[in-house]
């Protein structure tokens, strides 16, 4: 059976996770409530799933349950930034000032579209059909918690533009790089004020962040593209490849890689 096999694997690699005998004991919480980190969800490593599908499931009971935070802009879907399991049989409902603003069934909920901006709680139900002789898995429930920012950010990249930065240096100290960025408003307001933008160059022996604000000139203006001032420190290593991580004031993180090798 499924459960025994995921067992027998999980005691396999156990030795090689770093979890003691101990900490498998200790895990009676673990399955209750897993708080996802704000912004878009990390993935579960293994031995997480396995703690809170099955070790959570046999000390809580019959119902699996995971809680997140999820941050989106206006016009996006939740189904981009955060995971849950959806079938035939799953039900949802979307909540807003404790009132039910929507429902459905099946996988309808990874396609419904926030279009408005506001605080919503969005409840994901999938109930599992128990087979006679087989194992008893733990119906499942979400509980997300949505953020819809009324400010929508798009990156525009050139990743030949980002090279040629990267490379003209090994240690930088405030030096500037402008990031072209759209910014989309709800009904095409200028914005209110100022926001703080950072971004993030990881590789082998690379240390390198930034900050950054809109250039002034854009704050009351809607035309696109707008351009984002950044002042950068760090080094970059040598004969590396490289991920850039754009990070926008909602903490939405977009990542874009270099596939030509920095030298």
């Amino acid at each position: 059976m499924k459960m025994h096999l995921d067992l027998i694997m999980f005691l396999m690699v156990t030795p090689f996770l770093g979890i003691s005998a101990q900490d498998r004991v200790e895990g009676d919480s673990i399955g209750s409530k897993q708080i996802i980190s704000e912004g878009k969800t990390p993935a579960l490593t293994f031995t997480q799933m396995f703690f809170n599908k099955y070790m959570g499931q046999l000390h809580k009971g019959d119902i699996y349950f995971v809680e997140s935070n999820v941050t989106i802009s206006f016009g996006e879907k939740i189904s981009e930034n955060t995971v849950y399991n959806v079938s035939e049989d799953t039900s949802w409902k979307i909540h807003s000032n404790d009132e039910i603003v929507e429902s459905g069934f099946g996988v309808s909920i990874n396609d419904k579209i926030f279009d408005q901006p506001g605080a919503y709680t969005v409840k994901v139900y999938t109930p599992h059909r128990h087979v006679p002789g087989g194992c008893n898995h733990a119906d499942e429930e979400y509980l997300i918690n949505v953020k819809v920012d009324p400010i929508k950010y798009e990156w525009i990249w050139d990743e030949n533009e980002w090279y040629d930065f990267l490379s003209s240096k090994k240690q930088f100290n405030q030096d500037t790089i402008k990031v072209p960025v759209n910014i989309h408003t709800i009904e095409d307001k200028t914005l209110d004020d100022n926001p703080l933008f950072q971004l993030r160059v990881s590789g082998i022996d690379c240390d390198f962040s930034g900050t950054g604000f809109l250039n002034g000139k854009y704050l009351t203006s809607n035309q696109n593209p707008k351009f984002i001032d950044f002042n950068v420190s760090g080094t970059i290593g040598d004969d590396v490849y490289v991920q850039v991580d754009l990070i926008n004031p909602n903490g939405q993180t977009e990542s874009f890689t270099i596939l030509k090798q920095i030298k």
